[in-house]
């Protein structure tokens, strides 16, 4: 008789097993979840936007822009261009001052700078936003001659 109480509370302790197994299995996917969100959440993001610009009267035209992980211009910076311009922003991982964040607008024909700015690297403490730009050599785009161009970008949490 010893045998069937064994078996009787194998049989309804299984089920329990496997229930609780599920459960915990739903738990630690959902704690995953909540991890990867609460990590994108504070994942500081850096936007810029490069457009050209015509001082008089005043007009802007996009040029691209791009919104990344600030990890990711650490690691290999980003870019946006329409194939004459490009805004390139970067890293430099062993600057010689506290001067380590790189944001440059070339010519993407010459290869040339026109502008370029080296700024202490951002923080989340406070909004960080700068504004950086350059003349140009007349560039017509849409009917418009633009003379100027210029890059902003902002660093911020999502």
């Amino acid at each position: 008789m010893r045998i069937l109480p064994s078996l009787l509370s194998l049989a309804l302790t299984s089920p329990l097993a496997a229930c609780a197994a599920a459960d915990a299995a739903d738990a630690t996917a959902d704690h995953d979840a909540v991890a990867e969100v609460t990590a994108a959440a504070t994942t500081p993001m850096l936007a810029c936007n490069l457009e050209y610009e015509l001082l008089s009267p005043f007009t802007v035209s996009p040029v691209g822009s791009f919104s990344v992980p600030f990890s990711q211009v650490t690691a290999q910076g980003a870019a946006a261009s329409d194939g004459h311009y490009q805004i390139f922003a970067s890293v430099n991982p062993t600057p010689s001052t506290n001067l380590s964040f790189i944001v440059s607008i070339a010519n993407v024909q010459t290869g040339k700078d026109t502008a370029y700015t080296v700024l202490p690297p951002p923080s989340v403490a406070g909004p960080f936003l700068f504004e950086t730009g350059a003349r140009i050599s007349a560039l017509s785009k849409a009917g418009v001659t633009y003379d100027h161009i210029r890059a902003y970008c902002s660093y911020f949490l999502p």
